[in-house]
């Protein structure tokens, strides 16, 4: 397929909500998609009906090594990334007190700390050479969350905020 006057997607995190409705949003626009999940065998229905508009990679973004292959996979696809969507990442519900130590840390390295370490290794991957070589636009969904360096000061003041409401 010719991507000649279409912007080729890079999107985390496809298989379920935002990450998902803007892989079909920009797919029944007629943009270019590599959407990634942890299992790609859940972006099934978007390859079967877009066809060439599509690639379903596989993705755990806690892997260095995963983001290497579907950003070349990517690359070697469609010759180019004109958009990166950071979409993956996950929410816990429930009180506080009832987050586990092991729990908290997952979430907190899976949609913080690994955002940044990703962001560090594109230097040493294809991506970093991908982007000097032409324009590329970064989205980020903020809704998992908050900038590293004040994060853990962040969560312990919101905490002891919310147990002292309570």
């Amino acid at each position: 397929m010719t991507t000649q006057g279409k912007k080729v997607w890079f999107i985390t995190g496809s298989s379920t909500g935002f990450g998902r409705l803007l892989a079909e949003k920009l797919l029944k626009n007629g943009e270019i998609v590599a959407a990634t999940a942890r299992k790609p065998e859940q972006l099934a229905d978007l390859t079967e009906q877009y066809l060439s508009q599509v690639i379903a990679l596989p993705l755990d973004v806690t892997k260095p090594e995963q983001v290497r292959d579907a950003v070349n996979r990517t690359i070697s696809t469609f010759g180019r990334i004109d958009v990166l969507v950071y979409n993956a990442g996950y929410g816990m519900m429930g009180a506080i007190e009832e987050v586990t130590d092991a729990e908290g840390r997952k979430q907190y390295e899976t949609n913080v700390f690994v955002r940044l370490m990703n962001r560090v290794h594109s230097a040493q991957t294809s991506m970093a050479v991908h982007c000097q070589q032409q324009r590329i636009s970064l989205m980020t969904t903020t809704q998992q969350s908050v900038v590293f360096v004040n994060g853990s000061e962040m969560w312990m003041e919101r905490s002891q905020e919310i147990l002292l409401k309570q």
